[in-house]
């Protein structure tokens, strides 16, 4: 997706870990690749969601992504 600055966004689609394989390395492994293949094709923006508080949300931090805002639903 072109954003309207003409800058090129990533937004993967939902990656999960089942539980009995998390804390393996597994979902930083997804994370990175879904990066790399997100970088050979000029993304200059990551676009995510994660609950707040998640192991999601604590893998982004930990990569070097920022918090930029929060989407309430109902």
């Amino acid at each position: 997706m072109v954003g309207p600055d003409g800058r090129v966004i990533q937004q993967p689609a939902y990656f999960a870990v089942h539980p009995d394989y998390r804390g393996r390395g597994y979902g930083r492994r997804l994370w990175r690749a879904s990066m790399a293949w997100g970088r050979a094709r000029g993304a200059d923006v990551k676009v995510l969601q994660a609950a707040r508080g998640s192991a999601a949300e604590a893998l982004y931090l930990a990569e070097g992504l920022e918090t930029h805002g929060y989407l309430c639903q109902r």
